[in-house]
């Protein structure tokens, strides 16, 4: 059984989420305190078991859609999210994080499918302090990523979106900028859920590369979330960012997986 979550269903969806720490479950959480229920744009669903306990909460941003499921979960609990998935209407994203689906990868077919590692901080670092955040202003640091990236991730038609929703983020003490002008920014998210942040993004000036410039900010910050209790993760895009963060002292713990798709059919033809 799947039910949307209004008013009356959210603090069930709350309990369930914070009841396993995940980042995925924190992004979900996030989300849901800075929007709540009502928010057009912002749907979140529970899926339920037959004895009444839950396994699975989705969330559908806009047409993007973030999963979270128990890694106990059994294949048939695996098939019915991805029935649902299906039936989502013009779906363009879906994330999650954990075990690798085949029946999510067969209802997902118009599109590309991407993986990478989902990585923890395990080890103990003593950095310096944190540069301060970045509260407003946010263009530098995005003018960073696009410099760092290019408009293959940071396509210019997106700035308006990116700079609204980060600085919703930031306000609501969601998210976190850090920021050195003219060599390093990164940024960190999930602060509203207890005893976890993840790292979304981090960039250096491609002429400081390989200098030791991105290890020591990030370790600086990351250092700060330790002394406050915080599990730090990231999902690594390749083997390349795979071995900066374990030379920070990040350990693979699961995979990610990431559907972008091509146009809006979900099925495959009969």
């Amino acid at each position: 059984m799947i039910i949307q979550v209004t008013q009356n269903e959210r603090g069930v969806f709350e309990q369930f989420l914070l009841k396993h720490p995940h980042p995925q479950a924190a992004k979900i959480y996030n989300t849901l305190m800075q929007y709540g229920t009502g928010y057009p744009f912002y749907r979140f669903y529970l899926f339920l078991r037959a004895d009444g306990s839950y396994y699975a909460a989705l969330m559908l941003q806009y047409t993007a859609a973030s999963l979270y499921i128990l890694p106990q979960s059994t294949d048939l609990e695996y098939q019915e999210a991805a029935e649902f998935i299906r039936m989502l209407p013009n779906l363009t994203s879906l994330h999650w994080t954990g075990m690798d689906c085949q029946p999510i990868r067969d209802v997902l077919i118009n599109g590309k499918w991407s993986s990478g590692t989902a990585m923890q901080l395990v080890q103990t670092l003593y950095g310096t302090s944190p540069p301060p955040e970045c509260r407003e202003n946010f263009l530098p640091f995005y003018q960073l990523l696009r410099h760092t990236f290019g408009d293959t991730y940071f396509p210019k038609e997106n700035d308006l979106t990116w700079y609204c929703e980060l600085s919703h983020a930031v306000r609501h003490g969601s998210s976190a900028l850090y920021f050195l002008p003219g060599k390093a920014g990164a940024l960190l998210t999930g602060l509203l859920y207890p005893g976890i942040v993840s790292v979304a993004q981090i960039a250096v000036e491609p002429s400081l590369q390989n200098h030791g410039i991105g290890s020591s900010f990030l370790s600086a910050i990351c250092a700060e979330y330790q002394r406050q209790g915080r599990a730090i993760y990231v999902d690594s895009c390749n083997t390349k960012s795979d071995r900066f963060y374990t030379r920070l002292g990040f350990a693979a713990y699961a995979h990610w997986y990431q559907f972008e798709s091509y146009g809006i059919e979900t099925e495959k033809d009969e």
